[in-house]
């Protein structure tokens, strides 16, 4: 009977594929977040203090940043605003070297997705936490 409770619940919970804590494969970032003032300037300091250079479209429910090397790796990170609550994902490209030497732009990105030790994901969970609100992560 417990068993049959279990999987019951568990079918219930992770179909729907959001989660306090983080699993590997989730690619969104949930925020909910209190304080609404100036939401979308807010987020754009905190990409600006996280050294991404952020598009200014002047489109109050979207932010998305030029694509911006760390470390070899080129991070593109998007939020979303509904409302209160602010979806961060992202895309990642990797440093391509020629035979000469020199460094080249990535011909591909593929989403950022979480698993242990991944920096690209790590830079925008920083992002979430600087928003200090309530997160969930979702597939």
């Amino acid at each position: 009977m417990f068993k049959n409770y279990f999987d019951c619940f568990h079918s219930n919970y992770f179909v729907k594929s959001k989660c306090i804590a983080q699993n590997a494969g989730d690619s969104k970032i949930i925020v909910t977040v209190t304080n609404t003032d100036n939401l979308y300037i807010q987020l754009k300091d905190i990409f600006i203090r996280s050294n991404f250079f952020v598009k200014d479209l002047s489109i109050r429910d979207s932010l998305i940043t030029y694509s911006t090397e760390f470390n070899g790796v080129y991070i593109v990170a998007f939020a979303a605003i509904d409302g209160n609550v602010v979806t961060i994902s992202g895309l990642f490209g990797l440093k391509k070297i020629d035979g000469w030497g020199y460094s080249n732009y990535p011909k591909d990105f593929n989403m950022i997705v979480y698993y242990k030790g991944n920096r690209e994901w790590r830079r925008l969970n920083d992002i979430a936490n600087n928003l200090r609100g309530a997160i969930i992560y979702e597939k």
